[in-house]
């Protein structure tokens, strides 16, 4: 655990089965650094940060540099640092979509969303 926050992984792949789930993502632009910068930590030295928010004072993220890097992960400690994302479920998981009519694409919406 990297403490309080938004977590992200770098890759799908290494998404995959953590949070005791899969079939679905959340892909985003993050800004990691929004000025006072980010704490990176390793198996090491992760309990500095665990179970708390104090980092939040001094840094905007923490970085987790896994022993496989395939398998890094980072947390965010605001949603302003969040620009864009968008939800992706593997059709396998969730067939609503599909059925509800929610795989076409187009701009007559009110917000312009799907």
């Amino acid at each position: 655990m990297l403490g309080h926050g938004i977590y992200f992984a770098r890759s799908l792949h290494s998404t995959e089965g953590k949070a005791r789930a899969h079939g679905a993502y959340i892909c985003a632009e993050v800004i990691m650094d929004m000025g006072k910068g980010v704490k990176y930590v390793t198996v090491e030295t992760r309990n500095e940060v665990s179970n708390t928010d104090e980092w939040h004072k001094e840094y905007d993220s923490v970085y987790y540099r896994h022993p496989d890097n395939n398998y890094d992960e980072f947390c965010v400690k605001s949603v302003e640092q969040i620009l864009k994302w968008v939800i992706v479920v593997e059709p396998d998981f969730d067939k609503r979509p599909e059925e509800f009519g929610l795989t076409t694409e187009f701009d007559g919406t009110r917000c312009c969303c799907i």
